[in-house]
């Protein structure tokens, strides 16, 4: 799968979540009319889903050891991007699947 259709996709997902949990009872204090707290929790998405890109990136094999050793600026700049990349696609596809 290429990156621009795991990014739309992931992007899809958490849109999705965000408003699976407005509609539910679960997260009362995350409603249609709190922008700022929805802006917020889909940052923190976001951040979840662009540390998921690089997580994968340190898988060894099989043997499912993750290590965290080598965190370069240049790991912290993709991070960064990867992270405003998921903010983008985000509202992208809120603002023409949700929010028309």
């Amino acid at each position: 799968m290429n990156e621009i259709s795991s990014q739309v996709t992931a992007g899809a997902i958490v849109v999705w979540v965000i408003q699976q949990l407005k509609a539910s009872n679960w997260c009362p204090w995350l409603k249609i009319d709190t922008d700022t707290l929805n802006r917020i929790v889909a940052v923190i998405l976001a951040a979840a889903t662009a540390s998921g890109i690089i997580v994968t990136y340190g898988w060894a094999d099989s043997t499912f050891t993750f290590t965290a050793a080598g965190l370069t600026p240049l790991h912290i700049v993709q991070f960064l991007w990867q992270m405003a990349t998921s903010t983008a696609i985000q509202e992208l596809v809120y603002r023409t699947a949700v929010k028309k």
